[in-house]
């Protein structure tokens, strides 16, 4: 049996091409899904990235290694 779908091979960049929102399922507020909406056009075989933005004060700090100019060079951390 195989679980999730393409958006598991999603990566971070701190120039990401989509956007990920959460979303309530219409008449129901306990239900979430979430929305994935292109920031750009995006080209064939582009690799799909978004901005993981994890809160502050997470114990452990993860370097960023997305390459982009504006590059904060930490995933999350304090």
């Amino acid at each position: 049996m195989h679980y999730g779908n393409v958006s598991r091979f999603f990566n971070h960049s701190c120039h990401p091409n989509v956007a990920i929102y959460t979303v309530v399922r219409s008449g129901d507020n306990r239900v979430y899904d979430l929305a994935i909406f292109a920031l750009r056009p995006i080209k064939p075989y582009e690799e799909l990235c978004f901005d993981y933005k994890t809160k502050k004060g997470v114990a452990v700090k993860q370097t960023c290694y997305c390459g982009e100019k504006n590059c904060r060079g930490w995933l999350f951390g304090i």
